[in-house]
């Protein structure tokens, strides 16, 4: 059988590849249904703290149908810009949500990947180890065709303050 990936050879020039742990299986991967609400083009409005937010996004799959790459921008003139890239583990069905944005780049992994598991119509991602620092709850409106999404701020004694909301609409 040739090989998935013919320009990797293992050291004996056969062609084969072999995998350990990592790299292209040639598994046929099936894109989650939840995940697939999130393509297309949205507007978003909402509130981070007191700031209004209007924003555009546009969302596809990415990275061999694993992921769904949402590029954020703002829509008024300030220079925003977000990638988000959404997936699901098919094994231990945990979502995870990896977060950058033009704020700046953190160091702290815990910062920037999220985990979650999906509750009926929502998955609600924890950043931060041990403890959650903050969540990004995906919420899916199946009678509208949308998406809320609530960022909450979590103080070390566990009160959770909602910070961000964001309404997304298909355009």
């Amino acid at each position: 059988m040739a090989s998935k990936w013919p320009h990797v050879k293992r050291h004996d020039g056969s062609g084969t590849f072999r995998s350990y742990g990592w790299g292209y299986s040639g598994a046929t991967m099936s894109r989650d249904e939840f995940l697939g609400r999130l393509t297309g083009r949205w507007e978003i409005r909402g509130l981070m703290g007191d700031t209004v937010l209007h924003q555009a996004v546009e969302s596809r799959w990415a990275l061999g149908d694993q992921f769904v790459e949402m590029r954020f921008r703002e829509l008024d003139g300030r220079p925003y810009e977000a990638v988000y890239l959404v997936g699901l583990d098919d094994r231990s069905a945990t979502y995870i949500l990896i977060l950058a944005d033009s704020t700046g780049v953190y160091a702290n992994p815990s910062a920037v990947v999220g985990i979650g598991q999906k509750n009926g119509d929502a998955v609600t991602f924890s950043f931060g180890d041990p403890t959650p620092s903050f969540t990004n709850r995906f919420e899916w409106h199946e009678a509208g065709g949308s998406w809320s999404h609530f960022l909450t701020s979590i103080e070390p004694d566990g009160r959770a303050t909602i910070f961000a909301t964001k309404h997304l609409t298909r355009i």
